[in-house]
């Protein structure tokens, strides 16, 4: 039954020290299979004699990590994704943790607890999507044009309405569609955090949150040559 506990280095390891113990190979050859010293060859073997295969199991095995969370963290942390951002990605709602409540936390260790609680499913391993590479515009304003999504954006809070998003290139309209797959998610969140229920009040909010999106995810042209041309 230990052995089946073992992993599959401490399997190998007890394998290289029982030829060792049978005289099939030399403690230096141990050593170098082993990436080890002579010394730490000859602790195995007598921890390996003395108490059997289960002396090579790590002693960290089972235990929690040094470094990770405390539970309270932890808790508190699922308490409020539960309560405000159950339906946020991992990401948005590490940023929210961060922001209003000072709990700064891994995106990666929120992911995890939230695939644990069951509050998040990995869509990127069920599906494999494939993405072609494409090059960035040459210049600024090679064509600008603009492309609509209409939406639920404040929920059931109000009216449906169209948002309009700029696209520089007709390269770019792919790009647009993904953008406004984004904002349905994220800007409705945000919507719906401020208490946002109207146009007039979402326009005033674009600003400062398109900023703050922009600098995060806009990518700049390879020439800051404009492609502008005046009007005859």
């Amino acid at each position: 039954m230990v052995v089946l506990a073992m992993s599959r280095p401490e399997i190998d390891r007890m394998h290289v020290l029982r030829d060792v113990t049978a005289d099939r190979i030399t403690v230096n050859e141990a050593a170098q299979l082993l990436r080890l010293t002579r010394r730490q060859v000859f602790r195995l073997l007598e921890a390996s004699r003395s108490h059997g295969p289960k002396a090579l199991v790590s002693t960290c095995r089972g235990k929690p990590s040094n470094r990770c969370y405390p539970a309270a963290v932890r808790s508190e942390a699922l308490a409020l994704i539960k309560a405000n951002y159950a339906d946020f990605g991992p990401i948005l709602a590490c940023e929210k943790l961060a922001q209003r409540h000072g709990i700064r936390l891994g995106v990666e260790t929120v992911r995890r607890w939230m695939l644990a609680e069951g509050l998040w499913q990995d869509r990127r391993q069920r599906l494999k999507p494939v993405h072609q590479p494409r090059a960035r515009r040459g210049c600024f304003g090679e064509l600008v044009q603009s492309d609509g999504s209409q939406h639920w954006w404040f929920e059931e809070r109000g009216p449906q309405c169209t948002l309009l998003v700029c696209a520089n290139s007709p390269q770019t309209k792919g790009r647009v569609e993904r953008a406004n797959g984004t904002l349905q998610d994220r800007l409705v969140k945000e919507l719906c955090l401020d208490g946002i229920s109207s146009i007039e009040a979402a326009t005033a909010f674009l600003s400062r949150f398109m900023d703050d999106y922009n600098r995060r995810f806009a990518k700049a042209p390879f020439s800051d040559k404009a492609a502008y041309h005046p009007c005859p």
